[in-house]
């Protein structure tokens, strides 16, 4: 290509005869605003760009959904509000990974949306060895930096399950309790130490397990481990659509961690908050991140400062857990106490509540009560057992949820996921331990099976479940998305 200036612009006329030129005055260089030199300028500018545009990457369009985004206390969808019932369903990716039970997946997200939920908290992250008890199994990494594809493919059918519905996830990546491997794994990995169990482990103790899990915050080793776990997660291509997770509509947020404490370490874990949510936003600065924190607890020893760990630039969202049970404010024996007890528990629930919302809004970031969960009545096991002391605390956390969303409120609690649905599933013992082979439900494989577990035949609770959410629903601009027919827009607006 000729990068030169046009000839006519230093000579207008080149086969004049030399004695014209030699009667002329030399020639002069043209002005800078010369026409010739201009265009020269401008091929030469063209070409540059031409060349950039070929090697620079393109940015990807945007997406057909917006993605959610927190502004001050409020979650938005685009323009849209973004209000919503969830429940958890951790164990999703176990139903959704290649041979599986993914028909039942699909069920039970399909009983879900029935029920007013558009949003459910799934764990994305398993560690192993399969042969470890009070996990759940098959694992994604059975062995230190070694992943099954099998399991990973889970997370994308789950996602794509999802997408399909209008519904959306908050994706759980490690944890700081011992049911899908968690710290303690990465502690053992490194130090070469069995791990010390909790209860129901004979012999075992929460605050000696919680000692050896929050050795993670100081071990290098097992950061980097746990690094590139977030990595393979995160950072993932889908195998189902070919589009990265980062650009997926069905994820609402990426938590760190299920609960993460930092008991004697605070000043390493607060550290490992910031250099693991860094990390999930260099991946994908799509989404929000959140904690996964369960609030200040009732407990002196957890190591968290809610307002200092949420006032991290990356953190997007706050999170609280309510466990009047295992927090020791209620106790479901002996039935004639019971009553006395539950009310008790929810004017300390309730309390809690408030604190958290009052904390929110003075980080001026939104606010989730993600879990929360209670026994059914006499402490029973099955669908047979009557809920009705649950649906009464279900019905107080509810409440909150809405006076937070009236217009005179001070500060909003967005969203609210119940801790668990079994739907379908069953145990095989109930109240005994999760074994390889069983129904997943709503209890990990730790916890007695069907304890806080809700059924597809607790009708009672569905309804409860699908009134508050209408009126979550209403009080937000864009309460459901639905799926239309023209397979190219993957999700539009409408209400439902």
């Amino acid at each position: 290509m000729e990068l030169s200036p046009a000839r006519d612009s230093f000579d207008d006329d080149p086969d004049d005869d030399d004695d014209e030129e030699s009667a002329s005055p030399a020639p002069q260089p043209p002005a800078f605003g010369s026409r010739g030199l201009l265009a020269g300028c401008i091929s030469v500018l063209a070409v540059l760009i031409g060349f950039f545009a070929l090697t620079l990457p393109l940015e990807p369009p945007p997406p057909a959904v917006p993605f959610v985004s927190a502004r001050g206390q409020r979650l938005f969808r685009g323009d849209e509000q973004r209000r919503f019932m969830g429940a958890n369903l951790w164990y999703a990716v176990h139903l959704g990974c290649r041979g599986c039970d993914r028909d039942r997946l699909d069920r039970e997200l399909d009983a879900l949306k029935a029920a007013g939920v558009s949003s459910v908290r799934i764990n994305a992250l398993s560690e192993g060895p399969d042969d470890e008890p009070w996990r759940v199994v098959p694992t994604l990494q059975p062995a230190a930096g070694e992943f099954v594809e099998d399991i990973a493919v889970g997370l994308d059918y789950t996602l794509q399950a999802l997408e399909a519905r209008g519904m959306d996830a908050t994706v759980t990546l490690h944890n700081m309790w011992p049911w899908s491997g968690g710290f303690a794994q990465y502690v053992s990995w490194t130090s070469g130490e069995p791990i010390p169990y909790p209860p129901p482990a004979e012999g075992g103790d929460w605050g000696v397990f919680q000692a050896y899990a929050s050795r993670f915050y100081d071990d290098e080793e097992a950061m980097d481990l746990a690094d590139a776990a977030i990595e393979h997660v995160v950072g993932r291509t889908s195998s189902l659509s070919g589009e990265p997770l980062a650009r997926s509509p069905a994820i609402l947020a990426w938590e760190l961690c299920n609960e993460p404490r930092g008991d004697s370490r605070f000043a390493s874990y607060h550290a490992w908050l910031q250099r693991a949510a860094a990390l999930v936003k260099r991946l994908d600065p799509n989404h929000l991140v959140a904690i996964g924190s369960e609030g200040t607890t009732p407990f002196d020893n957890v190591g968290v400062d809610v307002l200092r760990d949420h006032a991290l630039a990356e953190i997007d969202v706050m999170t609280i857990h309510v466990w009047p049970q295992n927090w020791a404010w209620y106790e479901p024996l002996p039935a004639e106490a019971s009553d006395a007890s539950l009310s008790s528990a929810l004017g300390k629930a309730t309390a809690y509540v408030q604190a958290h919302v009052a904390m929110a809004a003075q980080l001026n970031k939104p606010l989730i009560l993600e879990e929360f969960g209670l026994a059914r009545d006499g402490e029973g096991f099955t669908p047979q057992s009557t809920d009705a002391h649950r649906r009464r605390f279900y019905g107080e956390m509810f409440a909150q949820v809405l006076a937070s969303q009236l217009p005179s409120a001070a500060a909003e609690i967005s969203g609210v996921s119940f801790w668990a649905w079994a739907g379908e599933g069953r145990p095989r013992e109930p109240g005994r331990f999760w074994r390889r082979g069983d129904d997943l439900v709503g209890d990990p494989p730790h916890e007695r099976q069907g304890w806080y577990s809700v059924f597809d035949e607790d009708h009672e609770m569905t309804e409860l479940l699908a009134a508050t959410a209408a009126r979550i629903n209403g009080n937000a601009s864009s309460p459901f998305y639905a799926r239309p027919q023209d397979a190219r827009l993957p999700w539009v607006y409408a209400p439902v």
